[in-house]
């Protein structure tokens, strides 16, 4: 018997950016915002366009003032593989030096606020 998994919000098409087209949402897209400075410690946020889960995210990195970046995790497919073999099912992808979480998990979140000030 062959079982199928079932499909995650990770496997859904993005739209393209309006403004420089890359796949993504208009408001977020990360071709329309500027990288940090080098050497800063970031945590990359890999979301999709109409998230609730990658807007709660990004809204508590914001409000805790770490220095985060937005990529689209469709323009990401080797994140997306490595995600799925650590077990993470929903989106954001979030990735703190070697801390992985995904979805909303604000202790997760808590943690990659603090390796983003100090970069352990």
């Amino acid at each position: 018997m062959n079982i199928t998994p079932a499909p995650t919000d990770l496997d859904q098409p993005l739209p393209k950016c309006r403004q420089c087209g890359h796949a993504y949402e208009e408001s977020r897209c990360p071709g329309c915002y500027p990288e940090p400075e080098e050497g800063t410690p970031t945590v990359l946020v890999y979301t999709r366009p109409d998230c609730v889960q990658c807007s709660a995210v990004t809204r508590r990195l914001t409000r805790a003032g770490a220095t985060w970046t937005e990529r689209p995790l469709a323009d990401h497919p080797e994140v997306l593989a490595e995600a799925r073999e650590r077990g993470l099912t929903a989106a954001p992808v979030v990735v703190a030096g070697d801390m992985w979480s995904g979805g909303y998990a604000p202790d997760a979140i808590d943690r990659a606020i603090e390796w983003g000030e100090w970069g352990f």
